[in-house]
């Protein structure tokens, strides 16, 4: 059962994340997109997975699946005021999460796009530096949240570094491919360079400091070319 504190931190993060994505100017509809459904949506599943879990006689159930039918199982009261608090907090949340405007991302081609639900419009991406933008939201939130205890969320702070980190890699791939830069895509470039070194370095202590965030789809097999899970390149079978 993840203890109570470690749920709240866990509800405060997703919530940071959320707000990070809808408040950064300059970041597109792709990216953001691609935060929520790959970082948000992911956290909010392991929320609501985790409110109902309850100790019951030294093993983990869910208060309102497992052990039904025994009708020896009683809960007591401060357990099931826990219980429903989490179970409101996490609705809470949920619903902030479907107030936001309804985009999905897909593939054209070999390039990812965000389109309007509604519409089924193609939207534009952000700012010729939006991957930067999304590294420094990753990094910054990575400075209040990396020693906070998190437990199972706390894949999702993982998960949003080695996507930042795929984002400065595509943009270098596509800078290095101009034969020509302007002195503001020269910038440009020169900051991906810096944060693809501090993203690699950030991931590296993450996962020193907390192993487990790393493993919530099971150990790494080594094979990071087609990991379905943004693994880190270097990672090793344990």
């Amino acid at each position: 059962m993840m203890k109570n504190e470690t749920f709240v931190n866990g509800i405060n993060f997703i919530r940071a994340v959320m707000s990070g994505v809808m408040s950064l100017d300059g970041l597109g509809l792709l990216g953001g997109q691609m935060v929520l459904e790959h970082v948000v949506d992911p956290g909010l599943d392991i929320l609501r997975r985790n409110a109902t879990k309850i100790k019951y006689k030294e093993i983990e159930i869910d208060a309102f699946q497992d052990l039904l039918d025994d009708e020896s199982v009683v809960i007591t009261p401060l357990t099931a005021q826990t219980v429903i608090s989490r179970v409101r907090m996490t609705n809470c949340l949920i619903d902030e999460r479907d107030e936001l405007p309804k985009y999905k991302t897909l593939r054209i081609g070999d390039q990812m796009a965000a389109v309007d639900v509604d519409t089924g419009e193609i939207l534009e991406n952000g700012a010729p530096d939006e991957e930067n933008l999304l590294a420094k939201m990753a990094i910054e939130l990575d400075d209040c949240w990396s020693d906070v205890e998190l437990g199972e969320t706390g894949h999702q702070l993982y998960m949003l570094l080695l996507m930042a980190l795929e984002a400065i890699e595509n943009l270098l791939e596509r800078m290095k491919g101009h034969e020509f830069l302007t002195g503001e895509q020269a910038d440009i470039m020169n900051e991906a360079f810096r944060l693809e070194d501090e993203l690699h370095d950030r991931i590296h202590l993450l996962l020193e400091r907390h192993p487990d965030y790393g493993n919530v789809y099971g150990k790494c097999n080594g094979d990071c070319a087609n990991c379905d899970y943004y693994q880190v390149d270097g990672c090793e079978e344990e």
